[in-house]
């Protein structure tokens, strides 16, 4: 009996895990992942296709494999990338590829462990939408909308990016109102806006930059306004080039931050020691993303020894901080956005909606200036919502995460940072229990590893749950003389 493994999600994480697991099973597998889109490893992340849209890191840092960090440069670069698009070259070299290929990446080295891999495991794409699962003795029983219920020994939740959450003041009348934009990758129907629109833009981060590139490209007469309530902007890249690779970092026993200060204990004691270390590396010369890419990549031992208090101090405090450092443009969209903001294009505004109403065919929106007591009100004839996925899986319009968490196979973590999971990315359950057959890889197990959303922290936290992960299959074909155990519900240590 070969072990069957349902991956619920086709973005990067489901189709790198996929990847992985046919790479690194001593038994061949029957894994099938469940996705509706046609293309595998693209997701909202890597599935635009748009020119301006590119990858927030360099090829270095956006390989499947960790182990060896040039293998996406060597995709690119053998396929005529540099050529077909110079402008992915930085002042140092360093390759920001358009997302669209790091997409046909993620895609090309799927249908390749698809033909052939390591394990002789099968991997099959369902087309579809999973709605909800039932633990069923031993297994798990996936509903689908449009097929046959899917029976597997191990379930994977690997979805990522929610829609984006919608403000209260936009609600109602005004969703459904021609000049409100509830999904901003829906680049079909951007293009519609008029030549010379006067655009509001619901949030200030990556996908606020992402639409208003696209948006004001061609539109010569129109305007931006991006307001958020803090009014933060994502930062630029580091200049230099790191020397070690992500492996190495990541490998040590003290990250770079730990060995300095140790492992404190509260947010404000880690934010004096980033500070203290972005002073020093900018005064001998250097940058404060270096600074801030130590506190990062000792995330994963941080972020766990927070107490909860802690944990919910740091989300209600610094999250917007952290998330525009952590999050950066790449070259050559900082030099876009720069342009368009010197150019009065563009405009940030710290500013909170009081609230908004369709007025004819446009819609008129109160807001208030972070620290005012008055409020303004304006009318414009787009409405973007680019505020970022929905925290809260329960949320967000997707039945089959509603259904875990309401049947309590899955728990929301109480920062709405994902799911609770433990160490090993095994799922909570409302009894606090953790499911060793149940596993949720990515960005929606954050609030136990700290940092899950880039391309390297996913595949390296793949690769370190895996062992467990097969150790688990394994069980399922019971060696000569054993005897079988079913799925394991492990207490929560």
């Amino acid at each position: 009996m070969r072990p069957r493994v349902g991956i619920i999600g086709g973005g990067y994480s489901g189709a790198a895990f996929a990847i992985h697991l046919s790479r690194t099973s001593a038994l061949p597998l029957d894994i099938t992942i469940v996705e509706p889109s046609a293309g595998l490893g693209r997701g909202v992340a890597y599935g635009t296709t748009d020119p301006d849209h590119r990858t927030n890191g360099p090829t270095t840092t956006h390989s499947l494999y960790p182990d060896d960090p040039m293998h996406f440069d060597r995709w690119f670069r053998g396929g005529g990338g540099l050529a077909a698009d110079p402008e992915c070259l930085d002042p140092q070299g360093r390759i920001f590829p358009r997302r669209g290929e790091m997409g046909r990446y993620v895609g090309d080295e799927l249908s390749r462990h698809q033909a052939d891999n390591p394990s002789g495991s099968s991997i099959r794409h369902i087309r579809d939408r999973a709605v909800d699962t039932v633990a069923d003795g031993d297994l798990y029983t996936v509903k689908l909308a449009g097929h046959d219920n899917l029976v597997v020994d191990l379930l994977a939740v690997t979805t990522s990016n929610a829609p984006p959450a919608l403000l209260a003041p936009f609600r109602g009348a005004v969703a459904a109102h021609p000049a409100f934009y509830p999904d901003p990758w829906d680049l079909d129907r951007l293009s519609r806006i008029p030549a010379d629109a006067r655009i509001l833009i619901i949030g200030t981060g990556l996908t606020m930059a992402d639409v208003a590139l696209v948006v004001l490209r061609d539109r010569p007469e129109a305007t931006v306004t991006a307001l958020s309530r803090r009014g933060l902007m994502p930062q630029n890249q580091r200049q230099a080039p790191a020397g070690a690779t992500f492996l190495e970092i990541m490998s040590r026993a003290a990250p770079a931050f730990v060995a300095r200060h140790g492992r404190p204990d509260t947010a404000r004691a880690i934010l004096r020691a980033l500070r203290a270390d972005a002073r020093a590396m900018v005064a001998a010369g250097g940058e404060w993303q270096e600074a801030f890419d130590d506190v990062r990549d000792a995330a994963h031992q941080l972020w766990p020894l927070l107490s909860d208090q802690e944990q919910s101090r740091f989300v209600r405090h610094l999250w917007p901080w952290y998330e525009t450092r952590r999050f950066r443009y790449p070259p050559q969209v900082d030099a876009k956005i720069q342009g368009m903001t010197a150019a009065g294009r563009l405009i940030s505004q710290a500013a909170a909606v009081v609230d908004a109403a369709p007025k004819q065919a446009r819609i008129e929106v109160t807001t208030r200036r972070r620290g005012q007591g008055a409020v303004s009100t304006a009318l414009f004839d787009a409405v973007i919502n680019c505020t970022g996925p929905e925290r809260k899986p329960s949320p967000t319009g997707d039945p089959f995460l509603q259904n875990l968490v309401s049947g309590g196979l899955l728990v929301n973590h109480p920062l709405g940072l994902g799911l609770r999971v433990d160490e090993l990315c095994r799922a909570q359950n409302s009894a606090g229990r953790h499911a060793a057959r149940l596993r949720v890889i990515g960005p929606l197990a954050r609030g136990r590893l700290g940092e899950s959303n880039g391309v390297p922290h996913t595949a390296l936290h793949i690769m370190r749950v895996l062992p467990d992960i097969l150790a688990e299959l394994e069980q399922v074909v019971p060696r000569a003389g054993a005897t079988p155990s079913g799925v394991r519900d492990e207490a929560k240590t």
